[in-house]
């Protein structure tokens, strides 16, 4: 078996390469990983609001019209006689 010899030198300064690239994309993800994160809290927030907001108007219809809140298979908010 042929075995290659590289010197130490050139070992020591391709493990610096990789930690420098190593580095580069720590930070890289780092930095993505926080995008993603406002993100989410964002979205999360919105989400929270806008349930609020359906859950509102279908209380207020169900007190002008004297029912019950309901909720479809499909998932429609409705008014429930009583």
């Amino acid at each position: 078996m042929i075995r290659a010899i590289v010197p130490t030198r050139i070992l020591r300064r391709w493990d610096q390469i990789a930690i420098a690239q190593l580095a580069q994309a720590a930070v890289r993800m780092s930095d993505e990983l926080a995008e993603l994160r406002e993100t989410l809290y964002r979205t999360e927030d919105a989400a929270q609001f806008w349930s609020e907001q359906a859950m509102g108007m279908q209380l207020a219809m169900c007190e002008e019209q004297g029912g019950s809140p309901g909720i479809t298979k499909s998932g429609q908010l409705v008014v429930v006689k009583q």
